[in-house]
């Protein structure tokens, strides 16, 4: 959903993977190709960051693919961060770095070493699929959040990104949690739980599609779990999203039993593996 997101601004950091089948050796005008969805193979966006989407990776051939990205790489000075998408894609990038790497002709300079691996399970949420049968408890309630909520979102979002988003070893800096959260803010549907006057348990989305919207950044400060307040405020913004005709998804840990079951119950079902390797 993200990917798309960048596509549909038109961003320059954006590489189409296509089919390079008899039908098309003949024609000339190469750009017409890229309006035939049938020839297109995959799609990637790379600026530090290298998100993809393939409708097959077994159709793409390496060994082509490889001097291409080689040369996609020297020519901006690229330095891959981090690969993020379904597993099949991701694995593919790897390997193709991993060429890269054992390559004795190759002159690129920077080299990847792969820091930290995430698994996990991207889940989907058809509009007719949503189950609401979550209730609120006492005087709490839930809220959508705007830039005004900064100070009091500070806390949990720290805790979050501290938690679920930094490499293992790195501690997120005030300042990082500041401009993350003053972006999401700006651009994204965030929705929070207060209880007892105090922000638990929040929920928002981070990509927004033409078709799709990805909710991400869920998190309950760890005193307030096994109440419900994540199914409470996934649910709500799910609803505000599905009041737009939008379909949902999300990925979550693979490991992450409970909250698997949790967006189960709320009609999410399973769509693939999704895999995010992180570089030195």
């Amino acid at each position: 959903v993200f990917l798309s997101q960048l596509v549909r601004k038109h961003s320059s950091d954006i590489y189409i993977i296509l089919d390079n089948n008899p039908d098309n050796s003949n024609n000339s005008d190469k750009s017409s190709q890229l309006i035939n969805l049938q020839n297109v193979l995959g799609v990637f966006y790379l600026n530090k960051s290298l998100f993809h989407c393939f409708q097959n990776t077994s159709k793409v051939n390496i060994a082509d693919f490889t001097p291409l990205f080689y040369e996609i790489l020297t020519q901006n000075q690229a330095s891959i961060k981090n690969i993020s998408g379904e597993k099949d894609g991701t694995d593919f990038f790897l390997e193709v770095i991993r060429n890269l790497s054992e390559n004795p002709d190759s002159t690129y300079p920077k080299k990847f070493n792969v820091k930290q691996i995430n698994d996990y399970k991207l889940m989907v949420l058809p509009h007719q699929q949503f189950q609401d049968s979550q209730k609120l408890y006492n005087d709490d309630f839930i809220m959508r959040c705007t830039e005004n909520d900064m100070e009091n979102l500070f806390e949990i979002e720290r805790n979050y990104l501290q938690d679920e988003v930094a490499v293992r070893g790195q501690k997120v800096s005030d300042a990082e949690v500041s401009m993350r959260l003053r972006q999401i803010l700006k651009n994204q549907l965030y929705f929070a739980l207060i209880s007892d006057d105090r922000i638990v348990s929040k929920a928002y989305t981070n990509a927004i599609g033409k078709n799709w919207i990805q909710i991400g950044g869920v998190y309950t400060l760890f005193q307030f779990r096994q109440n419900g307040y994540a199914a409470l405020t996934v649910s709500t913004l799910c609803k505000r999203i599905l009041q737009a005709h939008k379909n949902i998804s999300l990925f979550v840990k693979t490991k992450n039993l409970p909250a698997q079951q949790l967006y189960q119950k709320i009609g999410f079902t399973f769509h693939s593996d999704y895999k995010i390797v992180y570089f030195e």
